[in-house]
Order: C-alpha cells, then sequence, then structure tokens
C-alpha cells in the first residue's frame, strides 16, 4: 500500500470518522447514466492517476462518458482548450436532454 493511500486513510478517519475502504467512488460510478466529463492529468500531485483509470473502467458502460487524459499538469492546472471543451461537452449533452 502506497504512502498516498495511508495518509488518505488516515485523514478520512480522523476528521471525517469514516472508513474510505467502505466507500467507493468506482462502484457507485458503475451505477452512473448521466453525461460525465472525466479530466485529469498523470502528473497530478495530489490525486495519483490510477483514480482516474478505475473511474474510467467502471464507467465504460455509459455512453455518455468523455475522458480526457493529459501527461504535463498538476492538480488544479487547466488544461489547454478546457473553456471550449467543456462548453462542447454540455452543448451536446444538455442538447439530449431538451
Amino acid at each position: 500500500m502506497d504512502i498516498q493511500r495511508i495518509k488518505a486513510q488516515l485523514w478520512a478517519r480522523l476528521c471525517l470518522q469514516i472508513d474510505i475502504n467502505k466507500i467507493s467512488p468506482a462502484k457507485l460510478a458503475e451505477k452512473i447514466n448521466i453525461p460525465i466529463l472525466l479530466i485529469h492529468s498523470r502528473s497530478d500531485n495530489f490525486i495519483p492517476f490510477y483514480h482516474a483509470e478505475l473511474l474510467e473502467k467502471s464507467l465504460q458502460h455509459n455512453p455518455n462518458v468523455k475522458t480526457i487524459f493529459t501527461h504535463n499538469k498538476r492538480h488544479g492546472e487547466l488544461i489547454e482548450n478546457h473553456q471550449s471543451i467543456i462548453k462542447k461537452f454540455f452543448d451536446d449533452n444538455l442538447k439530449k436532454s431538451t
């Protein structure tokens, strides 16, 4: 087990009184059928990239998922053309629901 996961488990237990081993965004994602825009960088210094890979795998049943993985952005740094990417995602998916 890596040190980041141990830190996250300890923080969650002490501050939130939850066991993060009992909750799983990836398991919950298996039930989601709404449009999802998943953007993550392999260089994220806060959230390990494997979290994005787990979500991507859990969302593979959902045809309304757009995934963008980058290599050079740290946590919170915006990807190039982020505004146009997000606008297109919303335009494409809001039209489907109206």
